[in-house]
């Protein structure tokens, strides 16, 4: 391998920025998005994913957090998540890094890249958040960076590859939206001959990475034989159904089925986060300047030469399939982002070596540039609330997780002094498990199935494990909870559980927490 070698001191900075961003997977804000990951962990306890329960995504992301947090912190497995996920963006922080040292070879665009993925604002959301936003882009960028070393290795590149594949296969395993990373590497990897016979590069190149991707693909082929009607549903049938579209339309948001939503999510992420901004800019700098200057050839040679092209249509074709899904959300648009950083850097990089000759006046610009961009970095409100939380760290009650668990808790002594005893029935199963109580399998996919189970076939939603308003007393009946927790859903959807609750004979205690209601038997 040739290139610079990865700098201590680099690494020290980078582990800075693990620790400034720490404080936002303590103290972000929870949604109830964050119940159905936390639950399908929980649940893998006693239970088989996929046929004793819902899980509307691939398997990694319960495997890993549920193997691993039931096993060291089975008391506080929302707060493991979440360091889960600050863990993961600490490691995408090093591996941004990493990734621009190989593609760059120069330590301060390697360095300023790490820095600019972990104070991007439209990616920290995904930093301090149960969900499994962040998951898939942390194997993603592992598949790539061990990729693009691979290639760069005589030695190592059938070991490195093979690695590549089983992260790449664990990215899609965690979300299917990561699936244009493998395709894309795949290719790649297959177009990167260099003179090598095709027999020599398949048996050192394709096949290993190939390889990995069939072992990384291990774990979902499992549950997906163990229950494989449940498993179609769960991960690809009801995202292809109209359930989600006939939410966002009860809720009154049909600008979200529109496909003008995708130029408004664009703009929206570009001109609230000045990392994007910063390296869509410098992109197109890039491209005008090739096109102005008829350097295509010049530009041609140096994305063939550091891997860029690889850059570019991983940012290219994560783009079109982040469009696909319907409704169209930004968080489905975060796998781009980090890719898009890596584009910039790779224009950067080259316009630096073009313009050598020039070198004291495109410093001046750069720093320019960078003053903007700090400023746009200090007057963002994600920047701003993540110095807050950086300045109350220390008073743990202040913690998310903290406060989660007290009101659990709190449930708990409410359930022990009237001696109830059995499963909890809620669409906020978070306090359930941070109680360390027994959870209603029913109701895993928290509101994700709930919302809309009334107008689908009642024989499906039994079949998937799930539940819906109008199954309460078939679901509920035979097997009575001990209790019916209500929590932060909306109101259309907690008054078939209140309404249920009543005509059983269910009584309201006091609240274990705001905006929280507990029904005991």
């Amino acid at each position: 391998m040739t290139g610079p070698r990865v700098n201590i001191f680099a690494l020290f900075a980078v582990a800075i920025l693990s620790l400034v961003i720490l404080p936002h997977s303590l103290m972000q804000k929870t949604v109830l998005d964050e119940d159905q990951f936390v639950a399908a962990a929980y649940l893998m306890r006693d239970h088989l994913l996929y046929r004793d329960y819902l899980y509307f995504q691939p398997p990694i992301y319960p495997l890993l957090v549920g193997s691993i947090g039931n096993w060291l912190a089975p008391e506080q497995l929302f707060l493991f998540a979440r360091l889960t996920s600050w863990a993961m963006a600490s490691g995408c922080t090093l591996l941004m890094y990493l990734i621009g040292l190989r593609l760059t070879e120069r330590q301060t665009i390697a360095l300023a890249l790490a820095a600019l993925f972990a104070l991007s604002p439209f990616l920290m959301a995904s930093f301090g958040s149960a969900r499994n936003d962040i998951m898939p882009i942390f194997f993603g960028l592992s598949g790539v960076a061990l990729c693009l070393y691979g290639l760069a290795s005589d030695r190592w590149a059938g070991r490195l590859l093979l690695l590549s594949g089983i992260a790449l296969a664990l990215a899609v395993g965690t979300k299917l939206s990561a699936a244009f990373i493998p395709l894309v590497v795949t290719v790649y990897v297959i177009s990167r001959r260099r003179g090598r016979p095709w027999n020599e590069h398949i048996r050192t190149r394709v096949l290993p990475l190939v390889l990995g991707g069939m072992l990384g693909a291990l774990p979902i082929l499992y549950y997906a034989v163990q229950a494989p009607d449940n498993f179609l549903y769960d991960v690809f049938l009801f995202h292809l159904s109209d359930a989600p579209t006939r939410w966002y339309r009860f809720l009154g948001r049909p600008e979200t089925l529109e496909p003008g939503m995708i130029l408004h999510i664009v703009l929206s992420v570009l001109f609230q986060d000045p990392t994007m901004l910063a390296a869509f800019a410098v992109t197109l700098l890039g491209l005008a300047t090739a096109l102005a200057g008829r350097l295509w050839h010049d530009l041609h040679r140096a994305l063939d030469a550091r891997d860029g092209y690889l850059v570019l249509a991983l940012l290219a074709a994560g783009f079109v399939l982040s469009a696909q899904p319907v409704p169209h959300l930004v968080h489905y648009f975060m796998p781009v982002g980090p890719y898009l950083l890596l584009s910039g850097a790779v224009f950067v990089n080259w316009l630096v070596d073009r313009y050598q000759d020039r070198l004291t006046h495109f410093r001046i610009i750069a720093l320019a540039g960078a003053v903007c961009l700090a400023i746009g970095l200090t007057l963002s409100p994600q920047v701003r609330t993540l110095a807050q939380e950086v300045a109350t760290v220390r008073n743990s009650e202040q913690w998310v997780p903290s406060m989660v668990r007290n009101a659990a808790l709190a449930i708990r002594r409410e359930l022990a002094d009237r001696k109830a005893i059995g499963p909890i029935a809620t669409l906020n199963p978070l306090y359930v498990i941070e109680a360390g109580l027994p959870l209603m399998p029913a109701f895993a996919s928290s509101i994700f199935l709930y919302r809309t189970a009334d107008q689908d076939d009642p024989a499906l939603i039994l079949q998937v494990k799930g539940i819906a308003p109008g199954l309460l007393d078939t679901v509920l009946g035979s097997n009575p909870p001990a209790a019916v927790l209500i929590g932060h859903e909306i109101e259309d959807l907690s008054r078939p559980m209140i309404g249920w609750a009543q005509e059983q004979g269910y009584k309201e205690v006091n609240s274990p927490g705001p905006g929280l209601r507990l029904f005991l038997r």
